[in-house]
């Protein structure tokens, strides 16, 4: 185990840190009073719900700069939904979520283990 540990070490942190990301909410917003509407324009930034995201409602009658605002908690883990994405006339918004990398860290690394073990395995019937 020690030895996988050695070999893998850039892989399971990866793989850490992801896991570790699902118990936090790390946001930033920033919204804006748009003039002669009562809807406002913003943007949304980080990690939340276990998904990776960003969301963006334009606006062209904005009469200031929006003012980020960061927040963050610890919670549950979650590792989010299916990945969605959509674009419309006034509104963008995507989100990745976590289990998404985790799963191709973790494939990544099952695929390079089996590779390094199946060669050890012919290097060692080939001696005699």
């Amino acid at each position: 185990m020690k030895a996988l540990f050695k070999r893998r070490w850039v892989l399971l942190s990866c793989a850490v840190v992801l896991v570790a990301c699902s118990c936090f909410d790390l946001r930033r917003h920033a919204y804006a009073i748009v003039a002669m509407s009562r809807s406002g324009t913003g943007e949304h930034l980080g990690l939340f719900r276990g998904e990776f995201s960003y969301f963006k409602k334009r606006d062209a009658l904005r009469i200031f700069e929006p003012k980020w605002i960061a927040e963050s908690h610890i919670e549950r883990p979650q590792f989010g939904a299916l990945p969605s994405w959509g674009a419309g006339a006034t509104a963008i918004r995507v989100a990745i979520p976590l289990w998404l990398p985790l799963s191709a860290v973790l494939g990544w690394l099952v695929f390079r283990e089996l590779r390094w073990r199946e060669k050890r395995s012919k290097a060692a019937q080939a001696v005699p």
